[in-house]
Parts: structure tokens; C-alpha cells; sequence
């Protein structure tokens, strides 16, 4: 065992034994994660017994961690953190911007978007299980829409209660509509004052860049709603 490895007390040891042993009469009601993604956080429930665990991995294969089985009424609260950072790089991996970050310069950095569930319960040894809802990053510029001026990113990062996740979800609902309408509306102003780029090709990368960005909106607005629906399962709200 190395020198910084968590010693396991026995009393811990004889309670994972019988998760191991409860996790075979386990009836799963649903995954809810990113199933095209094998290492996903998966949140895993039991509708008829009123349990859930959390685990990474298919669902297929959960029992083979063993991971503890808790009950709904053990859940004290549910919040969801979104952690909104720039980089001046566009990669997973770009470190994160550090300083003042002035106006002048929004457009010119990418926004980075990451969302952590956290479930408090009274488990014995398992009062605190936070996990990452998006495998990867949300990576994206914020263009400016009906303004001169560019916009310090979509303005969501916080965290959230479980009562306050509808709100959001109707935030970032009207963000994606509000966004949609107006790349609609510039590709038609575009086209009346012949500004639109005269080659195929070109518009057609416009295009793919701008379904790109609107999918990225989508794709966060579908993080929200997992943690509204596992907050509703849990009947923190």
C-alpha cells in the first residue's frame, strides 16, 4: 500500500461486503450519463427500492465496483456547480487563463465550460459524492449578437440548488433560441446585402461552424436538465 493510500478501517471492510452482496438484488430503473462515452459517470436507480448508486463505466458493469448503494432518504441535498474559465487556447488540455481579463479581449479567448453534481446524503461512507456530468469540456468563443460590445462568456458559471435548476433551464433555453434567431437574421441580411461569401464551400463551413456552436449551447442545456431530472428522482424539489 503506498504511503499516501486511505487505510480502510474493518468496520469499512465488513460494509462493503454486504454493498457487495445488496448490489445483486439491485433492480436498475435507468442510467442517466453519456452512454456513447465507456468512462462516463453513470447515475444508476432502483425506482422500486428507492436507491442509487453512482459509478463510471456502462451500466452493464457497475456491481464489479462495488460502488455503495444509497437510499433516497439518506440525500440531504442535491446542487450543481458549472465552473465557466477561459483559456487563450482552444485544446481539453489548455491551461486555464489566470488575471484581469479585459473587454477588449472576450473574443479573442475561448470559454470553457465544466458541471459537477454533488449529492450530499448521511451515508456512513459516502456523505459527499460529487462527480463531472460532461466527459469533456465545453470549449467554445462567444461571439457578440446584438451588441457592438463582445460578451464576457455566457455568464452561467455558479453554483446552483436544486429549486433554482428550472430557472437555469429556461435561462440557457432562451440563450439557445435567442442565438438561433439572430445567425438566422445575420444570414439574411447577409444575402439581401450580397455579403454572404459568394463560394459554396465557404458558406457551407458558415454553416457546419455555426450548428457546431448551437450544439455546444444544446449539448449544456442536456447537462442541466440530467441534474433537474436526478434532483426530481432524489424529490429534492
Amino acid at each position: 500500500m503506498g504511503i499516501f493510500s486511505k487505510k480502510i478501517s474493518e468496520e469499512e471492510l465488513q460494509f462493503q461486503e454486504e454493498n457487495r452482496k445488496a448490489l445483486e438484488n439491485f433492480k436498475v430503473t435507468k442510467a442517466l450519463g453519456i452512454k456513447k462515452i465507456p468512462t462516463a459517470w453513470q447515475f444508476i436507480y432502483d425506482e422500486e427500492n428507492r436507491n442509487f448508486v453512482v459509478e463510471r463505466g456502462p451500466e452493464e458493469q457497475f456491481r464489479d465496483k462495488n460502488p455503495y448503494i444509497v437510499s433516497y432518504d439518506q440525500v440531504l441535498g442535491v446542487t450543481l456547480e458549472i465552473q465557466e474559465t477561459w483559456s487563450e487556447e482552444k485544446g481539453e488540455n489548455a491551461l486555464k487563463g489566470y488575471g484581469q481579463l479585459t473587454q477588449d479581449k472576450f473574443d479573442e479567448v475561448w470559454w470553457r465550460y465544466d458541471f459537477f453534481l454533488t449529492i450530499e446524503t448521511d451515508h456512513p461512507y459516502a456523505k459527499n459524492i460529487r462527480y463531472k456530468m460532461n466527459e469533456f469540456k465545453t470549449i467554445t468563443k462567444v461571439p457578440n449578437r446584438k451588441s457592438i460590445f463582445f460578451r464576457r462568456g455566457f455568464e452561467l458559471g455558479g453554483t446552483y440548488s436544486a429549486a433554482e435548476l428550472p430557472a437555469l433551464i429556461e435561462k440557457m433555453e432562451k440563450l439557445f433560441d435567442d442565438e438561433a434567431k439572430t445567425i438566422h437574421g445575420d444570414k439574411v441580411f447577409a444575402t439581401i446585402t450580397q455579403t454572404r461569401p459568394d463560394s459554396l464551400m465557404e458558406r457551407l463551413e458558415d454553416d457546419f461552424r455555426d450548428d457546431i456552436y448551437l450544439k455546444k449551447i444544446d449539448n449544456m442545456i442536456k447537462h442541466v436538465k440530467r441534474a433537474n431530472r436526478i434532483a426530481k428522482i432524489l424529490s429534492c424539489r
